[in-house]
């Protein structure tokens, strides 16, 4: 009877080693199967490791060819620079959507919505990218466009700083009150990648992060407090309130961010701090200087009454 036990606990591992075999056959099948291009590459090498057929398909490149790739090698030079940006921000765990121009092998250049999922593979910092062609729609003088003029005119007459963007990525309006308050031109902030990355430097990640977050818990508007660096080098503290309004162009979300600007009243209640410290020093160096005279005078005592004579500070005697 006490071998049923090792029994088991052998059955057991021999289930667990069975479930880790067929989720890994799943998800290589839900992998090589999918409608849209995905693929694996090494976050530190930037080499692809896994494509699936939709990719081969879409791309042009073989598998082989893919293989022996970068994925820097599949977008145009000039966008390498905010690709190498982009990376650097990436944490274990993260989840993200953006807007990036690919080339095809025929050298034609597509633009794309990537949605990515970082992980580890074999001890590896890895990323899995699904990708989906978006260049007709884009292109077309439906969908975005027509979406974005719906809203321009409501956000442009907004009485605070006010921006309009998409899940992806993109920002469709920022008013005149934003640019003017943080002195970037609207040409420098196409994207949130771009607006971020100004505003808040190496914390630029976690904030697109909490701005994915956002788009997942629509129910509610959402309030939140940042200091954000302006294009002279300042730095201005929001408070932003963020609510989703329509969806756009292939089901997509978009959000609105209001910012109230704060910096005046922060300020204000920082200097009021710094002189209420200051009275405080203020006080605490009175009351040392009483104390010490005090202590003068009994000195001062005691040497009269050492010499016989009467003391000068009666009042101090107790």
């Amino acid at each position: 009877m006490a071998a049923a036990p090792d029994t088991d606990r052998r059955s057991a591992r021999a289930e667990d080693a069975e479930r880790i075999v067929i989720g890994a056959a799943t998800y290589r099948l839900l992998f090589d199967n999918h409608p849209l291009p995905v693929w694996i590459y090494d976050r530190t090498t930037l080499r692809f490791l896994e494509v699936n057929d939709a990719a081969i398909t879409t791309y042009g490149y073989t598998r082989d060819e893919f293989l022996e790739m970068t994925i820097d090698q599949i977008r145009p030079e000039e966008d390498l620079p905010k690709l190498l940006e982009h990376l650097q921000t990436l944490a274990e765990g993260q989840h993200a959507a953006s807007r990036w121009r690919h080339r095809w092998k025929d050298g034609s250049i597509r633009i794309v919505d990537i949605i990515s999922h970082t992980v580890t593979l074999h001890g590896r910092p890895a990323e899995i990218v699904v990708v989906r062609d978006i260049t007709d729609l884009h292109n077309s003088d439906s969908g975005w466009r027509v979406f974005e003029e719906r809203f321009r005119t409501a956000v442009e007459a907004l009485p605070l700083p006010a921006m309009l963007y998409m899940q992806n990525g993109d920002v469709l309006v920022v008013n005149r009150l934003w640019t003017e308050t943080t002195g970037y031109e609207r040409e420098a902030l196409r994207t949130l990648h771009d607006w971020t990355t100004l505003a808040y430097g190496p914390d630029a990640g976690v904030i697109r992060a909490r701005i994915a977050e956002l788009f997942e818990d629509r129910d509610r508007p959402q309030a939140e407090e940042r200091s954000i660096r302006c294009a002279d080098g300042s730095y201005r503290t929001w408070i932003f309130n963020s609510v989703p309004i329509a969806s756009g162009p292939e089901e997509q979300s978009a959000m609105l961010t209001v910012a109230t600007d704060m910096t005046d009243r922060v300020r204000w209640g920082e200097e009021i701090t710094a002189q209420l410290e200051e009275l405080r020093r203020w006080q605490r160096a009175m009351i040392d200087r009483e104390e010490r005279v005090m202590e003068l005078k009994h000195e001062v005592n005691k040497l009269a009454a050492d010499l016989g004579r009467p003391s000068p500070y009666p009042e101090v005697e107790a």
